[in-house]
């Protein structure tokens, strides 16, 4: 078992992600993304297995694994979770749970001159987002609502960095926003750089964080 490696992978989305990181030479050693939709129950351990075999290893080859944790696709980001703990239990391996609002904002860098507060937004389907403004707990709402309720809690001099393909549904005025490719949807680049610094957990206490009571059908 190499302890240099993490193996991180992102479910939450209809973007299924998969990146393994080396944390002696900090860098990216592989990372592989496809849309997935509906079907990360069929395709997210193949996809696992591809990346890993594409370096000449195997499950057990990996001292650190590292999943997203949501909010996100219920069902998606179950079904990552679970795979995560089933993989770090088989094999002994450290595991390590990384929020999506987290990884969506790693190297999001605000205008300290435009007293930007970082807002993290990603779709919770049926017209919702899930919302994290930095330093605050994070919330759900219908898209509609959410301008008026950032516009409450970030006045003047303070302005937004709105941060997420999500952001696309919000208009508030003097916000800026990080919409492309990387800041766009959670990534397992992203988490697999997060995990490599952050302390391992028991499995058993890894779980979903949907922000709001689950629902079976999204």
């Amino acid at each position: 078992m190499n302890r240099d490696l993490v193996c991180a992978f992102d479910s939450s989305t209809p973007l299924a992600s998969v990146a393994v990181f080396s944390i002696a030479k900090n860098e990216l050693v592989a990372n592989v993304e496809r849309v997935m939709d509906r079907a990360h129950g069929e395709g997210l351990l193949p996809l696992v297995d591809e990346v890993l075999t594409s370096l000449g290893l195997g499950p057990r080859d990996v001292g650190r694994w590292a999943v997203g944790v949501g909010p996100g696709s219920f069902t998606g980001t179950r079904i990552g979770v679970a795979t995560a703990k089933g993989i770090v239990l088989a094999t002994g391996a450290e595991l390590v749970g990384v929020s999506a609002f987290d990884a969506l904002c790693l190297d999001v860098a605000p205008d300290a001159k435009r007293r930007e507060r970082v807002v993290a937004l990603l779709d919770a389907q049926k017209g919702e987002l899930y919302v994290r403004v930095d330093g605050e707990a994070p919330f759900y709402q219908a898209a509609g609502l959410v301008a008026g309720t950032l516009g409450r809690r970030i006045t003047l001099p303070e302005t937004a960095l709105l941060v997420g393909a999500a952001s696309a549904d919000v208009e508030l005025a003097g916000a800026r926003r990080l919409v492309d490719r990387p800041h766009d949807v959670p990534r397992a680049s992203a988490i697999a750089r997060l995990a490599a610094r952050a302390p391992a957990a028991r499995a058993e206490t890894v779980e979903p964080d949907y922000v709001r009571p689950a629902d079976v059908t999204r």
